[in-house]
């Protein structure tokens, strides 16, 4: 059976993170500085007053150089939004052995987008689109409640489906679904505690594996058993910012929270 709400958490898109670099979906946005000569039109005149140097675009060009020189980071206190989470990753050597499963997977079944090993990670707490000072804010909340360190082990998998076709596959866990449960509900608490709207949703831990290409799903095939993998220790949670790439969503951690 697979848990209320689950589905439509696997349903959240996540899309480019809005930080520093959101400048440049702009018209006439990029880091290319404007030739001198394009103070003046073809005819040799200035510009009249309120054409395309006017002090506003100045001001956007400005800001985002600041951006791409101080970074991310510099521009918290100045309601930068990004698109973050938190989430555990995955070691070196579970990552290694699901890369094999999921190339066998994508050739048996090439109606579903499977993740890339790299990308893959149990989430915890998804904050969707929200300013980085409450993630921060989040983030300072839960490091103060000091979580415990805890054993995860990763399980079969599962799908979340309409009738006969498959939305997403998923790899659920066959131990330390409690203790990582107990995590999620720290992190609920520190989200709401910092102002971010709460999670309706009961919360199912698991790695997206891959979705349907198309919008209601897709028949799924019989799919290899999962590896059989060792259990390992859970001693780090981060914050994930997601940028939405050409190849998928690319994860880049914010901070890094230790789980003693």
């Amino acid at each position: 059976m697979v848990p209320a709400g689950a589905q439509a958490e696997e349903d959240e898109v996540e899309v480019a993170c809005r930080g520093a670099n959101a400048w440049r979906d702009r018209p006439g946005g990029g880091h290319e500085r404007p030739a001198r000569h394009a103070r003046r039109d073809q005819d040799g005149r200035n510009p009249e007053p309120g054409g395309r140097h006017r002090l506003g675009e100045l001001s956007v060009r400005l800001a985002a150089e600041r951006a791409r020189r101080l970074g991310t980071f510099a521009l918290v206190e100045a309601g930068v939004k990004v698109r973050a989470f938190f989430g555990l990753p995955l070691p070196e050597a579970q990552r290694e052995q699901l890369d094999v499963f999921l190339a066998t997977c994508a050739a048996v079944a090439p109606e579903f987008r499977w993740t890339p090993a790299n990308s893959l990670h149990l989430t915890v707490r998804f904050l969707g689109h929200v300013e980085q000072a409450a993630a921060e804010a989040t983030a300072d909340a839960i490091e103060a409640a000091s979580p415990g360190a805890f054993n995860l082990r990763l399980g079969d998998v599962g799908v979340f489906a309409r009738g006969r076709l498959a939305r997403v596959v998923w790899l659920g866990l066959s131990e330390g679904a409690a203790d990582i449960a107990a995590l999620a509900v720290i992190a609920e608490a520190a989200s709401v505690a910092a102002g971010l709207k709460a999670e309706g949703r009961r919360f199912h831990a698991h790695l997206t594996l891959a979705r349907a290409r198309a919008r209601d799903g897709a028949v799924l095939p019989a799919l290899p058993a999962a590896p059989d993998q060792p259990a390992w220790r859970a001693g780090e949670l981060i914050l994930y910012c997601s940028h939405l790439g050409r190849a998928g969503s690319v994860y880049e951690p914010l901070r890094r929270i230790r789980l003693s």
